[in-house]
């Protein structure tokens, strides 16, 4: 993890922590963090398992890290955390976690990074369909792979329970507002970072605005988050699917959007990701 990683990390889980009700202090937060961000994320903290997928006909890799404590307790079950792109994000996210366990403010959690394939990032996360431009988007074939093959895999291996949350950032969070609209029963909370849903003249944010004015009764989590020093074509398409959002959203479906103040779109997930996390379990609180 980089310094600027690092330093933007501390920042955010330093303002999570000053103005949680009751919660730690800000200067403690910043030295807690500060100590635990101080290495990089190394290859041994996860573990890999190679799921053969017959639907992406190839071998996808899953790195998976189990919280502190995992061995100690053959009883206890955990939530799992799928993070997209895999290798780049899941470490940030790992370490976000038990950050905020440590703080008291979230749950110990299993994080899997999900490695990207053959397809690559446009083939996996841009969903199928003429308006996506030229790209062939197979999101529907990922999110089956995710539900019956990965998912089942990482709950045969690991002490899971019935919770489940995906993220993802930039295409990544396309794809994740795509799973909402074909399976919001799949994924109790859903964090999309700077999500490009610019794609196809803004195709998705239509898409949105009819899935939830059919679906009144949807209940989930929906976090999203836009650096402030993002493109301009970005930020429209960001504030074509808040607003959506802001007049459609039913009442259990809970959603939040920030602005994230002096994040690119290269540090706006690590800065975001404690926030997602933050909002999600304080609507989970004593569950």
């Amino acid at each position: 993890m980089s310094r600027l990683k690092i330093a933007a990390l501390v920042v955010g889980v330093g303002l999570i922590a000053a103005t949680a009700a009751g919660g730690i202090g800000a200067a403690v937060a910043t030295a807690l963090v500060t100590q635990l961000y101080s290495r990089q994320v190394q290859s041994e903290d996860f573990e890999r398992i190679a799921v053969e997928s017959e639907l992406l006909g190839e071998t996808r890799d899953l790195r998976v890290r189990v919280p502190v404590g995992y061995d100690a307790d053959p009883e206890a079950r955990y939530p799992v955390l799928l993070v997209l792109d895999g290798g780049s994000h899941d470490g940030h996210t790992a370490h976000v976690a038990e950050v905020l366990f440590r703080l008291g403010l979230g749950k110990q959690v299993i994080v899997v990074g999900v490695t990207n394939g053959v397809a690559g990032r446009s083939g996996d996360f841009t969903p199928p369909g003429d308006a996506y431009g030229p790209t062939v988007g197979r999101a529907d074939r990922f999110l089956q792979f995710l539900d019956t093959e990965a998912m089942p895999a990482i709950d045969r291996r690991f002490r899971t329970n019935s919770s489940w949350m995906l993220a993802g950032n930039s295409l990544g969070a396309l794809f994740v507002t795509y799973s909402l609209l074909q399976r919001p029963e799949l994924f109790d909370a859903r964090f999309a970072f700077s999500p490009s849903w610019w794609v196809g003249d803004q195709a998705l944010v239509p898409e949105l605005e009819r899935f939830l004015v059919e679906h009144p009764d949807v209940e989930s989590y929906f976090y999203t988050s836009l650096g402030s020093r993002e493109s301009r074509q970005m930020g429209e398409a960001f504030d074509a699917g808040t607003s959506v959002l802001t007049q459609r959203a039913p009442v259990g479906l809970r959603w939040h959007a920030d602005r994230t103040a002096g994040a690119d779109h290269g540090t706006n997930a690590v800065l975001s990701t404690p926030v997602a996390l933050r909002g999600y379990w304080e609507g989970v609180r004593g569950e």
